[in-house]
């Protein structure tokens, strides 16, 4: 089997994130929907169930980063980050080192820096696109992401307007009149919770109110 075969059987099963669980010697903690946790650039962090927030620093509100289940939390900012909980988590922390010496018993740390490099690489990516809109034109980017990732028409429940003017950097007063606009327009039904996403509206609105980005 070659390399990317290999990592997208590994990817689509969670082969790494069983392995580690069941191998490294770690401790859990459960974080309650808006609970903070700081992790040291000497742990590791895995996400068991929930979702997750990495803020952009200790003194702001903004999200950075969005971790789901059986994901990887690595700390290559060489400082303490602050994890906030978006719903109900429960995490496994490790020691790096002893989570590397497994990885590398196993030969699979180059499997497993590849996945971290190609999340912080879509990451980034988002991150910087999303700074170079205007904060009207965040939200509907938002929301893109959040399907594409997903490929799932239901937003998870923990999306509110308050979690998305976080993750968009946007204020609370620009983030409800978007979504209200994006309602109107049936790109989101907002009369359902959690919020549904219609693909085709959603499209429409993207093309008619951006035209940086490359849309569904």
């Amino acid at each position: 089997m070659e390399f990317f075969e290999f990592q997208k059987f590994i990817k689509e099963d969670a082969i790494l994130f069983s392995l580690m669980k069941n191998k490294v010697r770690s401790r859990s903690r459960s974080l309650k929907s808006g609970e903070e946790f700081h992790l040291r650039s000497s742990e590791l962090l895995l996400v068991e169930s929930g979702a997750i927030a990495e803020k952009y620093s200790e003194t702001t509100s903004f999200f950075y980063r969005i971790y789901d289940r059986r994901e990887f939390v690595y700390n290559m900012r060489g400082k303490t980050l602050v994890i906030e909980a978006l719903s109900p988590a429960s995490l496994f922390i490790m020691d790096i080192t002893e989570a590397w010496s497994f990885l590398e018993s196993e030969k699979l740390l180059d499997s497993f820096l590849y996945l971290l490099l190609e999340k912080t690489n879509n990451d980034l990516k988002n991150f910087y696109l999303l700074a170079s809109f205007l904060p009207s034109e965040r939200i509907p980017f938002v929301v893109e992401q959040q399907y594409l990732v997903t490929k799932n028409i239901t937003l998870p429940r923990w999306m509110n307007v308050k979690t998305m003017a976080r993750i968009a950097n946007c204020s609370l007063s620009t983030t409800s009149k978007i979504i209200n606009e994006m309602g109107k327009d049936q790109a989101i039904y907002l009369e359902s919770k959690p919020w549904q996403v219609n693909v085709e509206k959603l499209r429409d609105f993207i093309e008619k109110h951006q035209t940086n980005h490359t849309t569904i």
